[in-house]
Order: C-alpha cells, then structure tokens, then sequence
C-alpha cells in the first residue's frame, strides 16, 4: 500500500538517484503567493496582499525592462523628436495597427497561454497514469513476485520522470532513454502477463496505462520542440520595431498640440504595451525553458515516485 502519512519522503529528501538536481531557473519565486503561507503573521491578509502585490510587479518587470524595450523606446524618443522639430506631422488612424499588429499579438499571447494550461494537463494525466500502472501492477502480480515487479515498476518510473524532466528542461537532447523506459515497462508487463493465466484477462488495461503514458509525453514533446511559425514572429516584430517610425508624424502632431512631453508620453507608452506583449509570448512559447517567468518547474512531475510503495515500508 501507501503507507501512512508519516512515511511519504519529503521531496527534498528522495534519493540522489531519483531526479537530477533541479536546474535554477533566473527566478526562484515564479509562483504566486498564497495566503496559507501567511497565516503566521499578525496581519495575514495584508502580509499576503503585500506579497502578491510585489510579485506581480516583479512579473511585470521581467517583460518591461529588457533590451528590445529599451531600443523601443529610444527609437521612439528620437522619431518623434525628429518630426517635432522638422514639422513632419499627419494624422494617422489607428484603426491601421489594429489589424496589422494588435490582432496577431493578441491571439499570439492566447495561443501561447493555452499550450502551457494543455502542458499542465499532460503533465497531470502522465503522472496519474503511471501510478495507476503501479498499483495495476502491485495488485495482479502473484505474491511470490509482488516485489520483485512492483520494485521494477516503482524503478522504470522513477528514471523515466528523471529522463523526461531532463528532456523537457533542455538538460538532455536524447530521447533514446525514453523509449528504452517505456519498453522496459512493456517487457516488465509481459513478464505479468505470462505470471498467471487469469492476468491475461485484464492485463490489456496495463498496456493502455502505457500507451497513455507515450501520448502524455508525445503531446509534451511537441510544445517542447516545435514554435509558432518564424514568419509570423519575423511580421509581429518588424512591426513592433517600425510602429515607433511609422506612426512618429501622428505622436508629432500630439506634441505640437500639447507640448513635447505629450507626444513623447504617448509613442512611448504605445510602444512598449506593444513589445511588452510580444515579450510575454516570446517568453511563455516554451514553458520548460526556465526564461520566462511563468515557466513550470518540469523536474517537480518526478514527485510521484516518492508517494508509490517501496520494499521498506509495510503494506496495509
């Protein structure tokens, strides 16, 4: 069985073996705060609100103050400087920039976001899956082999979530161990399978339990190495770049309206909501990398090892 409550091993404590060292990400506290983490303090709400608030501006931070930002606004800067003082102004609609830049960001950052929430999801159902075939495998196996087997299992899973972490956090480019782990789940299933003859009934659900375990980590696999089309980042960007020129005639007559300083504050404040988005999707287009600052923490999917049977603890 598993045990009770106080012989689950701390997942900072599991074996060296069991994942590799977590790589650290550029930000340690990339998950939001939450008020049972506060309960502590005199003032819970408020310390929680505190801290939320602060890591909210930190996300903030991380799209805003970058280098492309930075070229943003200094192009902007300069481009409506340059029209104030040589009197190139126009009034140009903005319905142009809708279509042209803020639709394709828009779904763009959509798009980005709902391929992470569908990681998310695939990571669930792989770890649900395998400890479904644990316990599949706990439960049919006879009892002069149950340890042997289920020891077999526990060990398969444990170096496949460590290869997969690996994998996906861009540690390791082979996939060959991988699939070496699923065929020897398959061999160990066959072992079962030849174990006892009524097993052969059901052990057709244990193969299942396998083949979703591939799909989870195919569907994985592909947000890991494929991107949205270099064609449509090279078109959003160019854009993003060549919107602070392209419209400076337009934030130049702003500032013959009502001074300098307004339309230097509105072309630099168009800008950088523009490449700030583009920032947010170029960021969260791979979840595993560890850049972004929503990026999930691949390596914690081995933490389902840590709660199946081991030979040391006593079965109920």
């Amino acid at each position: 069985g598993f045990g009770h409550m106080d012989h689950v091993h701390n997942f900072n404590e599991a074996d060296p073996l069991l994942v590799s060292k977590p790589k650290i990400h550029r930000y340690l506290h990339g998950h939001s705060p939450r008020l049972v983490e506060y309960k502590q303090y005199r003032c819970p709400f408020m310390a929680y609100e505190w801290a939320n608030l602060q890591h909210l501006l930190k996300a903030l931070a991380t799209i805003t103050f970058r280098m492309t930002t930075l070229f943003v606004v200094s192009l902007s800067v300069l481009s409506v400087v340059f029209c104030y003082m040589y009197e190139l102004t126009a009034e140009i609609t903005t319905s142009v920039i809708i279509p042209a830049i803020v639709f394709p960001i828009s779904f763009s950052v959509s798009y980005t976001i709902s391929r992470r929430e569908n990681a998310l999801h695939d990571l669930a159902s792989l770890k649900a899956t395998a400890v479904c075939l644990y316990v599949a495998t706990r439960e049919w196996a006879p009892p002069h082999r149950k340890s042997e087997l289920t020891k077999k299992v526990k060990d398969t899973l444990t170096d496949l979530f460590s290869n997969i972490s690996k994998f996906l956090a861009h540690e390791e480019k082979n996939v060959s161990k991988i699939y070496r782990d699923f065929d020897v789940l398959y061999r160990v299933l066959e072992d079962l399978r030849v174990s006892d003859t009524w097993i052969n009934s059901v052990i057709s659900r244990a193969y299942q339990y396998v083949r979703f375990m591939m799909l989870d980590f195919e569907r994985l696999r592909v947000v890991h190495d494929f991107r949205q089309p270099a064609t449509f980042h090279g078109f959003t960007l160019f854009y993003c770049l060549m919107f602070p020129i392209l419209f400076a005639p337009t934030f130049a007559r702003v500032a013959v309206s009502y001074g300098l300083w307004a339309g230097i504050y509105s072309s630099v404040l168009a800008s950088t909501v523009m490449i700030s988005l583009y920032n947010i999707n170029h960021d969260e287009e791979d979840p595993f990398d560890g850049i972004g600052f929503d990026d999930l923490d691949i390596h914690l999917i081995a933490e389902a090892p840590l709660h199946m049977w081991r030979e040391d603890l006593e079965s109920w």
